[in-house]
């Protein structure tokens, strides 16, 4: 898939099956990521491809054009802020 090419997934449909995690999930939908920057858009498409355990992060950042450091970093700080949070709560 194209780095420019964006993963829409609608109520109801056939890809709403993922059991994306909530924190992933309300990006997804018709245009519910025209407001985030590059970066963050970046963010959530790699964990969404993450989230789905088919790939890697080799395939990942071949897909999206990016170093694979970057899609281990990614990954990593959701982690480790979904631990914080999960310590807090």
């Amino acid at each position: 898939m194209p780095a420019t090419q964006r993963l829409l997934v609608q109520p109801g449909s056939a890809g709403d099956c993922l059991n994306l995690p909530p924190h992933l999930a309300q990006y997804l939908g018709k245009d519910g990521d025209k407001d985030l920057t590059p970066a963050a858009r970046r963010r959530v498409v790699v964990l969404l491809l993450w989230s789905l355990k088919r790939l890697d992060t080799c395939d990942i950042a071949e897909m999206l054009e990016i170093h694979e450091a970057e899609v281990e970093r990614i990954i990593h700080a959701d982690r480790e802020a979904r631990r914080k949070a999960a310590v807090a709560a």
